[in-house]
């Protein structure tokens, strides 16, 4: 591992250039606030989280996942991981597609500061729990930063 230092910033930045690269004492970067930690915040991304899943009509899902989601959200699930919003609209598409009349809901929330646990299921109104699993969100900024997708395995 190499350990590099710039105390006095990099050569390049002394120009004032318009892109800074990144560095770890770069402050335009915010931090996990307070707010990040407030249970009842958290509890209701989570449920438009659900919402987003939901929902069939692209333009509100579009605007619930700008609203839900960091534009650079990842998303870690077995088979794949979808990086940003749009891979994450596009797996949601395909899974409704495959399943017209499924809905997701939630079993239980969890929060702890800013990560929350969703227990979910998923299925039709005859057998909502055809699939169900479990979603460990990331919440920074107001907005899911990670999203990991755990599917319970049927035996």
């Amino acid at each position: 591992m190499e350990l590099v230092s710039y105390p006095n910033g990099k050569g390049y930045e002394k120009t004032n250039p318009k892109t800074i690269l990144w560095s770890p004492k770069n402050e335009a970067v915010k931090k996990v606030s307070a707010d990040d930690f407030d249970s009842k915040k958290n509890t209701a991304i989570v449920e438009n989280h659900l919402k987003i899943w939901n929902e069939k009509v692209e333009v509100k899902r579009k605007a619930l996942l700008n609203q839900v989601y960091a534009t650079n959200v990842e998303m870690v699930d077995r088979h794949f991981i979808a990086e940003g919003i749009e891979d994450i609209s596009k797996f949601i598409v395909e899974l409704q597609t495959k399943n017209p009349d499924f809905r997701f809901t939630a079993k239980s929330v969890e929060t702890n500061h800013n990560i929350v646990r969703l227990y979910w299921q998923f299925g039709s109104k005859t057998k909502p729990s055809v699939v169900s699993g479990m979603d460990l969100f990331v919440i920074e900024n107001g907005k899911v930063q990670k999203l990991y997708v755990f599917v319970d395995q049927k035996e």
